[in-house]
């Protein structure tokens, strides 16, 4: 059987080391470049899954069961990574939400102390900075979930492909199973590209005040 990683709680739903430090601001330059790696780290996945689909589907398409058998092990490494990544993402996202929550509301106590209009601007961008980090939090979250599901319906099925007991209908799912990973890693890719301009938007309004 091959080995499937397994993300430790404390990685999902803790982010206690994270939150110890700083806030980072989504538009900061450190965020920014992390942001242009991870859309070249989601340009390299969807050729690896799109890759891995193609030789599987080739392979169960000449009766080749070793072909489909290294088309699996690379699915497993693949997915490995992709859970892990896919982890570590919420962690950040779930920090820096809290994050930009506490500046939202300093900037509100602000506003509403001085009543100026830049405070108040400040407190509406940083309100609806803060509505956008809930927001990727919850694709976060959401790609996460997708991921595991998919995972654990390949694992559950996985048994049948290496001893050659396989149905027709598990040929089929799976196939299903591979065209939605590569369908998700082009939408985190579209995701990231959004996030990415909305950070350099944010950054010039920082600059302005």
């Amino acid at each position: 059987m091959t080995r499937w990683t397994i993300i430790p709680l404390a990685l999902l739903f803790s982010t206690a080391a994270l939150a110890s430090g700083p806030h980072r601001h989504s538009s900061d330059p450190i965020n920014m470049r992390q942001n242009h790696n991870q859309i070249h780290d989601d340009v390299r996945g969807i050729s690896r899954i799109a890759d891995i689909a193609s030789d599987w589907q080739r392979a169960q398409a000449r009766g080749d069961w070793a072909g489909m058998r290294r088309a699996d092990a690379r699915l497993m490494t693949w997915l490995d990574h992709e859970l892990e990544q896919a982890a570590r993402e919420v962690a950040q996202s779930r920090w820096e939400a809290a994050g930009s929550a506490a500046e939202a509301q300093r900037a509100a106590s602000r506003a509403h102390r001085h009543g100026y209009y830049g405070a108040s601007q400040r407190a509406v961008d940083d309100h609806r900075d803060a509505a956008d980090d809930r927001r990727d939090l919850r694709d976060d979250q959401r790609d996460l979930a997708q991921l595991q599901s998919i995972a654990f319906e390949l694992r559950a099925m996985q048994y049948q492909f290496d001893t050659g007991r396989v149905r027709w209908s598990d040929v089929q799912r799976k196939g299903q199973l591979l065209h939605e990973l590569v369908q998700i890693s082009r939408s985190e890719l579209r995701e990231d590209r959004i996030e990415l301009r909305e950070d350099r938007i944010e950054r010039r309004e920082d600059r302005s005040y």
